[in-house]
Parts: C-alpha cells; structure tokens; sequence
C-alpha cells in the first residue's frame, strides 16, 4: 500500500510506500504531522509495477500537544473581585484559558472559559464575589479541543476597602481651607461613600458650625483617593491658634484604616496690639528679677500669656503654678493675665 498526504491548500506531495503492509493491512498511523493542522489523505493498492486507484480524499486534523501545567500562578484579592496572574508559556498551540473555582469547602464548579483569551493571556479578573469569603482557583490552557494540565490551587479572600485619611499642609492661616486626603485600599469597584466628623479644638472658633459635625465624602470608583477640604473663617478676633480635626466613622462598604483621623494646625493672623512697658500693672511675679523659673501669682485662675515688648506672644503658662523660663533670653517681658490685666518682669 501507498498513501499521499497535503497540509491545508497545498498541493499533494509523492505517493508514500507503506513499509511491511500487505494484501491484509488495513491501517497505518503517519506520525510527526502539526496539531491543530488540517490533513488530506489518499491511498492505493499497489500490485507489483500496476499501481491502483486512487482513493476518495479524506481529511483529518491531528490533536495539539495537551499544554503543561500552568507557572507562576496566584491569586490577588480586590474589593468583590479575586485577580489571577501567570506566566506566559510561549505556546502557539495554545486557543485559549480556562478557570474553576470552589466558595470555603464546597466542591469545584465546572471549568469556565475566560472570554477572549489567546495563548498571550496572562491575567484574569473573577467579578461578583462575596467579601470576607475564601475562594480557590484552578486554571488550565485549551489547545483546541485538547485540556491542558491543570494548576495548582491558589486562594484568595476579597475584603472591603480599608479607608484612611491624611492632612494636607500644616498649619493654615485661619481664611485658608485645611486640606485631607481620604483613601480606600483596595479601590472600590463602584463609588464608596465615607462617614467622616469634623470637630476643631476645643477653644478654637475658625469652622463654621455648619461645616463641623457628621459629614460624608464619596471616593470615585476605582480612583482610591478624594480630596476633602473644610473652610476656615477669616475674622477680625485676636484669638489663640487652633486646629480641625477629621475623623473617619465605621459604616457597612468598608472598614476604618489604621490612620482613622488627621489634624491640621489653624494659625490666627491677627498682629496683637504694640505695648509698652509703662502699660503694665504692678506685678505680682515671684521671683523678679527671674531666673529659669517664674510663678504668676494672682487670684484669678487660668492661663497667663508671656509677651515681648512689642506684644508678641513667647510663651503660655498657668497662673499660680512655676512656669520654667529658660527659652527666653534675658530682657524685660510682659505677661498677660487671664482676666487682661499686664505684670512686667525682668530675666536675668
């Protein structure tokens, strides 16, 4: 027997001897053709030099190799999604991927193809996950109609987004806004809205009420960042600096990062009024002259402010309590009591 064979549109080649057949041979294996490639066939009988009949023409595609094990792959979990990474296994023969995937300790559900991939795909993103839920994947590459090996398993669990927040400059002059940065990790796959609280120092009066107390802010989907900013009042109040504070607030959609909240210092850019030193009240400073301590006594209790000449504030301190001096240089200082009234002294 002879055969004769052609790969897709090209021509036949020659007529093939059949080594070792006979009147009796019915079949014959040709070996070393291209998986996936289509095949065309004939044969004939030979008797002696009397070459017979062609056969009818039959085609056939051999099978592609079934392709090795997947490498390199794992699992990185998102917000409700679970992303899968390998390597490229250069392999042309490749047509395509599939996954599977089992929920905690259920079983494997059935192989599913991943749209539109070819023997370059090297990533897949599984949606529509459940968050807090342990999920296990396998894969494998399709040649054809030919499975290849299957993966390793690999698990993931998909979380909620954790949210924190960072100041932006500080301090800001009161009239400037103080600015925050407020992020989610992983980005959330659709807008996530976060509860937040605004809340100024106690004492401090640069945010409006308005603008204190609960608020919301909404990071886009898939950014991972908003910009939040709170307005500061700019008056006409000589007032002590101050500063905002916002705080993030637990709510269902995500959980609270390890930086919950951030602070930015308010500076108050009204110049206290120039004093002179014939201005002050007789004083009531121990020791005075002083050294590297002084205490204010007075009847009236609260904080004291330590002023320059010009009516600059240097320091604070507590009326009635010794106050440690030593940054300031030697000179003549004036202090403002709790009640307004100014004492002078002098540091050696």
């Amino acid at each position: 027997w002879q055969y004769q064979q052609k790969e897709g549109s090209d021509p036949y080649g020659s007529w093939t001897d059949i080594a070792g057949s006979t009147a009796a041979t019915v079949s014959y294996t040709v070996s070393g053709l291209t998986g996936g490639t289509a095949y065309a066939f004939r044969i004939r009988a030979v008797a002696g030099a009397v070459n017979g009949a062609p056969s009818l023409e039959r085609t056939a595609t051999p099978l592609a190799p079934a392709p090795l094990k997947p490498a390199g792959f794992s699992a990185t979990a998102g917000n409700a999604v679970v992303t899968l990474t390998w390597t490229d296994p250069e392999n042309g023969d490749i047509t395509g991927w599939q996954y599977r995937q089992k929920e905690g300790s259920d079983a494997y559900g059935s192989w599913i193809p991943i749209g539109g991939s070819t023997a370059a795909t090297v990533s897949h993103t599984v949606s529509g996950l459940t968050n807090g839920t342990v999920y296990t994947f396998r894969l494998r590459a399709v040649a054809g109609s030919v499975d290849g090996v299957a993966s390793n398993e690999v698990m993931a669990a998909p979380a909620d987004p954790a949210v924190t927040i960072m100041a932006g400059t500080s301090p800001v002059t009161e009239g400037t806004a103080a600015a925050f940065t407020v992020s989610a990790v992983p980005a959330p796959t659709a807008d996530l809205t976060v509860k937040l609280t605004v809340a100024e120092a106690m004492g401090s009066d640069f945010v409006a009420s308005s603008d204190e107390g609960m608020k919301t802010v909404t990071i886009p989907a898939a950014s991972g960042s908003v910009n939040y900013t709170v307005a500061t009042v700019n008056d006409d109040s000589d007032e002590p600096d101050g500063s905002v504070t916002v705080t993030i607030i637990e709510d269902s959609g995500y959980t609270v990062g390890s930086t919950a909240s951030a602070t930015v210092m308010i500076n108050d850019d009204e110049e206290e009024a120039p004093l002179g030193a014939d201005d002050a009240a007789e004083a009531v400073i121990f020791p005075n002259p002083s050294g590297r301590h002084l205490e204010v006594r007075s009847s009236i209790r609260g904080t004291f402010k330590i002023l320059s000449l010009s009516g600059k504030s240097l320091l604070e301190g507590t009326a009635n309590t010794r106050t440690d001096i030593t940054s300031l240089k030697s000179g003549l200082y004036l202090v403002r009591l709790p009640d307004g009234r100014l004492l002078k002294f002098v540091r050696e």
